[in-house]
């Protein structure tokens, strides 16, 4: 139930992470938009960049704390960004879009 709050959204106590500013966007994003592939046992990213395994593997805990907006938003993310137009193996040799 934890970490499916902290995959909503990592701004909440106790975490208390800031928005996350895109290069050449006026505004930030929080969210499973941008979640890192990194984080240190206290929650603060130590990834740079983004990656679809964290909300791949993370799905099961919006599951299990019966969240339906957080399993959304996982799953939209994970087709948003992994739903390759140059085909691959789906794993190893994907490319996002």
């Amino acid at each position: 139930m934890r970490y499916a709050k902290f995959l909503w959204d990592t701004r909440q106590a106790p975490w208390g992470n800031q928005c996350t500013t895109v290069p050449n966007a006026a505004y930030t994003y929080w969210g499973t938009p941008v979640i890192k592939n990194q984080y240190d046992v206290l929650g603060n990213p130590l990834g740079t960049f983004f990656l679809n395994w964290v909300p791949g593997t993370g799905a099961p805990s919006a599951v299990a704390s019966q969240d339906f907006n957080l399993m959304a938003q996982l799953y939209r993310q994970c087709e948003l960004t992994w739903d390759a137009e140059i085909p691959g193996d789906g794993y190893l040799t994907s490319v996002p879009k």
